[in-house]
Parts: structure tokens; C-alpha cells; sequence
């Protein structure tokens, strides 16, 4: 026994069941043959059922569901019902940067093989995509979400000028049953929306109570912040972002950061402590809740800052309270960190005279830059261009210079003290006297007995008949 369907009114005196779908085939003698099938695996059509039976002895038997004498077919209507087409959008708006959520039933979606979309619009229906739109590799993977990027050349294709246009979206979708059955392709028409390609518009507001001026130079560093105000009248204005650049051939914008309010006018306050001096431009993007955008750059979008700050940049590191040793290869390891008040500070030298060493790599820490040689550039002295011998305390003076490229900014000098040998125990020492008249043997001091430190366990001066104390400062003794 074998069971079709045809979408066709079958011919049962001269069949051909090439031309038919076949549902099933039973193999042996049976008092009933039924089969059952879910209708959602079934295509829409109009479908007429059809068995075949093949006899022992040979014969062939062709028959169609009927009533009264005439064959009857059934329909399948599920395609309708079967998927939902839903607008991502914001205020029954959307455009380019939007999507369209695309969930079909889970026992219809394995049918799905691409997808097409069209746009309707007051000039024509256009294809966007130039290919199928795979459903399992671009829209199942992407959350059931077509991406209405396609929308761009579109836009760009029929010179749509910034506006608002009434547009419809038809989505075709190509269906596979399988090999019985043809491909399939029904449409689904979606309700019409806004496409909202219009550019927010904003004016600057300067002067007056706002401390941001045009075309002003700013030299007091106590008022590094500017102030400013940006109008607007888009209901569905959402942000602005500030970026600005400095007056150098190859500059890039930089993103400062970004402002919101619900209502205008928008404050900005631009902080420009940590900019390097000089002319810096800027410029205003403002963004809808679409992401439509408006560059707002004029030609007298700049400010002069003058503030002459560098030379307050910070040294950590370089302690002239500490005494410095040698190690195992008789290097000093100075251990820097350098922080300058702007961030646009490129390199800092650092400079003995017999020595220089260049920490390149910058690093940030909370949005401010700084240089250190305590991960990368390990920085260390030797100690033979500078006469460090035992006993005796070695001063050194180091420059540490700050560069924008290859320019000097600003440098400041600091002093190193350095010996042969340090130890870093513990002595109860009390009673600490200075005798400023006499040039030797003039420091009393008291020890307390029996302290492992007394004991001179690592033999310091034993030449000499008595223990040597050096007076370096006067928060400072060495032993």
C-alpha cells in the first residue's frame, strides 16, 4: 500500500505518481492501513489524497478521496499563522541601524531556508539583499534578528535626502518539504512604519554666563573647566558626544565623552587641565534614539590653552631620604616613576651625565598618563661611571626630561645617594648626640645591650678598631 497527496487533480486512469508526493509505503497484507501525519509538516495547497494498491498477483489499484463520486481534496493553510514579523523600533520609527525580530514556530522553522526583503516605498518595490539571506547562518545565529542595515543602499540608491518616508516591508520566505515536494515561497506583508533617516539639529550656546568663548585663549589654570549649552528641539534627541584634536598635521579626533538630558538645553562642562597647550579644535555629534547623527563642527570651534604646566610633573621613586646599594653586577636599580600634569607627554629621558635611558611605553591610571620602569624598562646605573665604593656615600644627580616627539617639555633634576652595601636591619639605637664642634668622633649614641644588631653579625668596618657611623642628614644615620 502507498499513500500520495498531489496538489492536482490526480488522472486515475492513466496515473503517474512521478507527478504525486509520496506520504508512505506499507509492505505486507493488512486488514487496515492508516497513517497519520502532523498537517504542519505539510506544505499550504490544496492537496488530494491518493492510494495505490499493488496485489499479489499483480494488480494495480488506483484510488482518490471522494464524496459522492467526486474526488475531494483538503487544504493546508498554516504558513500565515506560523511566523511573526515584529518592528524593533522606537516610537513607530525605525532606519538602517534598526532591526526586525523574526520568529517562526519552532515545528515550522526547520522548513526555512532564506529569506528575501523587499521595501515598499511611494517610489517602487526594491530588493535589498543581492543574495538569499540564510536563515540558520544569519538570522537564527543572530537571536532572529534581521538586520536593517540593507536599508542603506537603498537610501543612498534613491538619494533620500534627511527625512521622515511611510515605508513597508514584504519578507519572502523560501520553504523546503523536502523532496516530494517543490520549493515553496510565501510572503508576508508587515504593517507600514516610519523610516527616520532625519538629523538631529542643535545650537551651540557660549558666552555670556558659559565659560566657553570661540576662538579664546585660556591661560588661568584655577579655570580649566568650560562651560557650555547645546539646544535642541528632536523629541527623540538622545545624546551628544564631544571629541576634539590638536593643531598637528596628522591629528585624529579624540573622544572627550558624552553628554545626555531629557530635556534642553544640555549642559557640557569640557575639562581641559590634562590637554596639552596649545590650539585645540572641537567639534559636536549629536544622536537621536534611532543613532541618527549630526556632525556640528564650525570653523571657530576652537580654544588657545595656555596654562604652561608641565614643569609640575611628579617623580616617585627617586628618594634622596634613601641610600641606594649595589647588586649582584654592581648596578644601582633607581626604580622611577615619572607622572606628568597633561597627557600629552610621548617619552620621558632620564639622564646621569655617563647615562640616559628613554621609558617610552605609557601608561594610564585614572585617565591620567605616567611613565615607570618598574615593569618593562628596568632602569639601572653603573655603578662604575660614578666611583660607588664601600664605606663612602655617593651622590648622583639625575634629570628626568619630558618630550612631546623629539622636543624637550619640561625637566627637573633629583639626587640619588648610593654605597657599596646595604642591610636592612633592625638597631635599637637612643640618645643619638652630635658634637658640631669637632670634625671626628663626634656622634654618641646609645645601644641596647645584647641586640643581635650590636653583634656586627655581618661584619661591617672590621678592619677598622671601632664602628664607623655617618651622619648623611639629619633624618638619616648609616652604620
Amino acid at each position: 500500500m502507498e499513500f500520495y497527496i498531489s496538489n492536482s487533480a490526480p488522472d486515475l486512469e492513466h496515473p503517474n505518481p512521478q507527478d504525486w508526493s509520496l506520504l508512505e509505503i506499507y509492505y505486507g497484507d493488512r486488514e487496515k492501513y492508516s497513517y497519520v501525519i502532523n498537517s504542519h509538516s505539510l506544505p499550504d495547497d490544496q492537496w488530494f489524497f491518493i492510494s495505490k494498491v499493488n496485489s499479489s498477483d499483480g494488480e494495480v489499484v488506483f484510488e482518490a478521496h471522494a464524496s459522492s463520486g467526486e474526488m475531494m481534496p483538503f487544504s493546508i493553510n498554516h504558513f500565515s499563522e506560523s511566523f511573526n514579523l515584529t518592528y524593533l523600533d522606537v516610537a513607530n520609527r525605525i532606519n538602517q541601524n534598526s532591526y526586525i525580530g523574526f520568529v517562526p514556530l519552532e515545528k515550522f522553522a526547520q522548513y526555512i531556508t532564506s529569506a528575501d526583503i523587499y521595501v515598499n516605498h511611494e517610489n517602487g518595490t526594491y530588493l535589498l539583499n543581492e543574495e538569499p539571506i540564510e536563515y540558520y547562518s544569519e538570522i537564527y545565529s543572530n537571536y532572529n534578528l534581521l538586520d536593517l542595515d540593507l536599508l542603506t543602499d537603498f537610501i543612498t540608491d534613491n538619494n533620500l535626502p534627511p527625512n521622515e518616508y511611510e515605508i513597508s516591508f514584504t519578507i519572502s520566505l523560501n520553504l523546503d518539504y523536502g523532496q516530494e515536494f517543490p520549493i515553496y515561497c510565501h510572503d508576508y506583508t508587515m504593517d507600514s512604519i516610519i523610516l527616520d533617516i532625519k538629523e538631529p539639529t542643535m545650537t551651540l550656546k557660549t558666552g555670556g554666563s558659559h565659560s566657553l568663548m570661540l576662538e579664546n585663549v585660556y591661560s588661568d589654570v584655577d579655570n580649566h573647566i568650560l562651560t557650555a549649552k547645546i539646544e535642541y528641539n528632536d523629541e527623540d534627541f538622545d545624546y551628544i558626544k564631544v571629541d576634539y584634536k590638536y593643531n598637528t598635521p596628522d591629528a585624529d579626533w579624540i573622544n572627550y565623552g558624552t553628554f545626555s538630558s531629557q530635556q534642553s538645553p544640555l549642559p557640557i562642562d569640557f575639562n581641559i587641565l590634562n590637554m596639552r597647550d596649545g590650539k585645540i579644535s572641537f567639534r559636536i555629534i549629536g544622536y537621536d534614539h534611532l543613532g541618527n547623527s549630526e556632525i556640528f563642527s564650525e570653523s571657530d570651534f576652537w580654544i588657545v590653552k595656555d596654562f604652561d604646566n608641565h614643569p609640575n610633573f611628579a617623580v616617585e621613586g627617586l628618594d634622596d631620604q634613601s641610600l641606594y646599594g649595589l647588586d649582584n653586577n654592581d648596578m644601582i636599580d633607581i626604580g622611577v616613576k615619572v607622572l606628568p600634569p597633561d597627557n600629552d607627554i610621548t617619552k620621558v629621558v632620564i639622564n646621569t651625565g655617563y647615562e640616559s635611558f628613554e621609558l617610552s611605553t605609557i601608561y594610564m591610571e585614572d585617565d591620567h598618563i605616567y611613565f615607570s620602569d618598574f615593569l618593562d624598562d628596568n632602569i639601572k646605573l653603573n655603578s662604575t661611571y660614578y666611583g660607588v665604593i664601600g664605606g663612602e656615600f655617593t651622590n648622583i644627580p639625575i634629570t628626568i626630561q619630558l618630550y612631546q616627539n623629539e622636543t624637550i617639555i619640561a625637566s627637573k633634576e633629583s639626587m640619588i645617594t648610593a654605597t657599596d652595601t646595604i642591610f636592612n636591619d633592625i638597631v635599637n639605637i637612643s640618645n643619638i648626640a652630635v658634637n658640631v664642634t669637632a670634625q671626628s668622633n663626634n656622634i654618641f649614641m646609645s645601644i641596647t645591650n645584647g641586640t643581635e644588631s650590636y653583634k656586627n653579625l655581618k661584619n661591617i668596618c672590621d678592619h677598622l678598631p671601632y664602628r664607623l657611623l655617618k651622619a648623611q642628614n639629619s633624618h638619616t644615620l648609616y652604620l
